[in-house]
């Protein structure tokens, strides 16, 4: 009997231990482990203040699920400053001006945020003010943050440029042009130079993007409050590498995120850049000498960037885009392959452009292996395209590509394809001078086929 109590006694308290005792739990997910962003929130609402207050804020979460401290409590306290100030502004109200606001409306607070960019090395939030205290309608600006996860510290606009350099110049220029262009007719130029000229506070609200240096600029900034804000994006490739600091060539390095850094100039892709290409021709003496720049790490401004390669006056070239004092380059001798690179833009001629009555298009075309035949179609105006593409990998494994299609051109220009589908093959030509510059979208073909580059008739 007693063995039967004791035995009781054992269950009872194995079963109280259960309620006890913390259970086992499943280890975090691997989403949980991630380097992630957070929403934070914040919300304050008073009936008696007569206010209701929204707040959102990033908080970054290392792999391993650790706070990044630096940037979460510089952002946490950057977002909760707008709190401070709103509610300072609101202590200056009396009773007597809350009675003139209607019962069923507040004031209000409300921020949130937009992550413009996000690495290892920087995140960059634009952070998006919206304000109501009374009057005919809410008020609205931005505030951005730019932080260096690598040394913990905010980033400032100047930082990225050396001492006295003309960059403010280089952002205003081009930040008024892109603005007069999507403003139109109703741009303002006396309140696109107050609003958008050589003044740093004017270019406080600026973050880092894949593009380049993006610029915000609020209501009443840059045009009227109904016109409403405003956005401009500085490519990299626009600030010249003698007034970049080290921290710029960092900051820059962000467009590597898909693959295509701003210094990016050589050949097997030179014909894809969405830019406007050009003939232009060497100047300098007879026997000078221009040489090539590369482009790896931070070329063209940096050491033993100068190739062997080199121009001399006269030599025509085809010119796409600019970095800095530099433009891209690509240059066909007579024997041998081509040569891309970056040349100082101070050594090259604009030809003339050519008129789009003299485009001859009838040909066959080759660059390689690859060949393109043009001719004229039944269709008035049209052209006849038909070419071969061909990628050769170890031993036999060959893959093929072909183009079988009608175009019809636009000046200098022809676009031929199957469709809009992500997977139909879409070609691009242009003819300029001698040469036909084509890109497609590596859908035309067997794996690795494209009939990208520079063809010359046959």
């Amino acid at each position: 009997m007693l063995r039967k109590n004791l035995v009781y006694l054992v269950f009872i308290l194995v079963c109280l231990s259960l309620n006890v005792f913390p259970q086992s739990q499943d280890p975090p997910s691997d989403d949980e482990l991630k380097r992630q962003i957070i929403k934070r929130e914040y919300t304050d609402v008073s009936d008696k203040e007569r206010w209701e207050i929204e707040i959102e804020y990033p908080e970054l979460r290392l792999a391993g699920d650790k706070p990044s401290e630096g940037f979460s409590i510089t952002a946490k306290n950057l977002a909760m400053k707008q709190v401070e100030d709103f509610k300072k502004s609101m202590s200056e109200f009396t009773d007597e001006d809350r009675k003139f606001l209607p019962e069923e409306m507040n004031y209000t607070l409300d921020v949130g945020y937009t992550i413009e960019f996000e690495n290892e090395e920087f995140i960059s939030v634009n952070f998006g003010r919206s304000e109501f205290t009374g009057g005919a309608h809410p008020n609205h600006w931005s505030f951005t943050l730019n932080y260096d996860l690598k040394n913990k510290t905010e980033l400032q606009l100047s930082d990225l440029f050396k001492h006295n350099s003309n960059y403010l110049s280089i952002i205003s220029k081009n930040s008024i042009e892109q603005l007069t262009k999507e403003q139109g007719e109703n741009a303002d130029a006396d309140w696109l130079k107050e609003g958008a000229g050589e003044d740093l506070k004017n270019f406080e609200s600026w973050n880092i993007t894949k593009n380049g240096l993006k610029f915000s600029f609020d209501p009443y900034q840059v045009g009227p409050y109904a016109a409403g804000a405003f956005e401009t994006v500085v490519p990299y490739e626009k600030f010249p590498t003698n007034i970049q600091s080290s921290m710029f060539y960092r900051v820059g390095t962000v467009s590597y995120i898909d693959g295509n850094p701003p210094n990016n100039c050589r050949n097997g892709l030179y014909t894809t850049q969405d830019v406007d290409f050009k003939l232009a021709r060497i100047l300098g003496k007879k026997n000078d000498k221009t040489y090539f720049y590369g482009d790896e790490g931070d070329c063209t401004n940096g050491k033993n960037c100068q190739n062997k390669a080199y121009l001399i006056a006269g030599d025509e070239v085809i010119v796409s885009k600019t970095y800095g004092d530099f433009v891209c380059a690509w240059y066909q001798p007579k024997k041998g392959s081509e040569t891309v690179g970056w040349i100082p833009a101070n050594m090259i001629s604009a030809n003339a452009p050519q008129k789009p009555g003299n485009v001859d298009w009838v040909g066959e075309w080759v660059f390689g292996e690859n060949s393109i035949d043009i001719q004229a179609a039944q269709s008035r105006g049209k052209y006849s395209i038909k070419g071969n593409a061909f990628w050769k990998g170890v031993g036999d494994n060959i893959h093929i590509g072909e183009l079988d299609y009608e175009g019809l051109p636009v000046k200098d220009k022809m676009n031929v394809g199957d469709g809009e589908d992500q997977y139909d093959c879409r070609v691009k030509m242009q003819i300029l001078g001698k040469y036909l510059l084509v890109s497609d979208n590596l859908n035309c073909g067997g794996l690795n086929v494209s009939f990208n580059g520079i063809y010359q008739r046959k």
